[in-house]
């Protein structure tokens, strides 16, 4: 395994995500420019449904936006990791092909990290 340093991703004067050597390897590179690619370009903006489907090829951040309640995001590809930021006040709900710690009441700039089992989506981790 590679070392431990991070790298940090920057953008507008702010720390937007590190990654470690362990996470470029997980990917199959250990070339930070390939990896820090997926966080170029905006984040794409998805209208909140109760049935969630997020684009296969763009960014790690998704900004949700609208207020109906997600009960299921489309299935994805093993390991696949999503980051849904947040700008209105909606519920996500645990159930489904959703594993989260509980239901999720997301308000402006609140984030839900998920990953992706091949069918299940897993909560990693929350920002209220």
């Amino acid at each position: 395994m590679a070392g431990t340093s991070d790298y940090l991703h920057l953008a507008n004067g702010n720390i937007e995500s590190f990654v470690t050597d362990a996470i470029l390897e997980t990917f199959g590179s250990t070339n930070n420019n390939r990896f820090m690619n997926i966080y170029a370009n905006e984040p794409t903006t998805i209208a909140s449904a109760a049935n969630l489907t997020i684009p296969a090829n763009a960014n790690v951040r998704f900004n949700i936006a609208g207020t109906t309640p997600i009960t299921s995001i489309a299935a994805s590809r093993k390991d696949r990791i999503i980051v849904l930021f947040f700008g209105e006040f909606l519920t996500i709900i645990n159930g489904s092909n959703l594993k989260l710690n509980g239901d999720f009441t997301a308000r402006p700039y609140s984030t839900l990290t998920l990953i992706c089992d091949g069918t299940n989506w897993i909560e990693i981790g929350r920002k209220l």
